[in-house]
């Protein structure tokens, strides 16, 4: 179980925004799905890899990569497609902080490897990668214990985030380029 799910389980939280479906052995939670979150590859605006409307994650087994810390579930995403793939990513650097991976590579120490969620400054381009055709990500969800009372605020809360995120997120005119990702099935609309 996620330190999220468990949070919740433990009514130590009353909701959590998740890249990842909570689970919990005594709880079915209720869920909305507000937005999705794929990985790109970041690069110079003049560089070649920022040509593509999007770029297979196997065509980066060459390509100085900056990535973020395997405790993102986004590294995790990108971890598993290179595996499925069967390459192994030439690593410079690992960080924390999406940000300073888009500066290296704008300095041009190498490509970052980043979710959609990051915003990309001008002088850089946000490539989409996809896997076979198929966009690598997961949808982003807010999971709460329905048999628990949400106050007016949380539940405004609930509907305003799912209603602004059909208009505008990080990323929204990179994302319709790829294929959409499937909805997981027990979310609300």
């Amino acid at each position: 179980m996620s330190k999220m799910a468990d949070c919740v389980c433990r009514h130590v939280l009353n909701m959590a925004i998740s890249i990842w479906l909570l689970s919990c052995p005594t709880i079915v939670f209720r869920t909305s799905c507000f937005t999705r979150s794929t990985i790109w590859l970041c690069c110079r605006a003049n560089a070649g890899l920022g040509r593509h409307r999007a770029l297979d994650v196997a065509d980066l087994a060459e390509e100085p990569l900056l990535l973020l810390h395997r405790s993102f579930g986004s590294r995790e995403w990108f971890d598993t497609a290179c595996n499925i793939a069967h390459i192994r990513p030439r690593v410079l650097l690992e960080s924390a902080a999406p940000h300073t991976l888009v500066a290296l590579t704008g300095a041009g120490y190498g490509i970052a490897v980043i979710p959609s969620t990051v915003v990309i400054p001008s002088g850089m381009r946000a490539v989409p990668l996809v896997q076979r055709g198929s966009s690598i990500g997961r949808w982003l969800t807010i999971a709460w214990d329905p048999q628990r009372s949400l106050t007016a605020y949380a539940e405004q809360f609930v509907d305003q985030l799912v209603a602004y995120c059909r208009l505008d997120y990080p990323g929204r005119d990179l994302i319709r380029r790829v294929p959409p990702l499937r909805r997981p099935r027990n979310s609300a609309e």
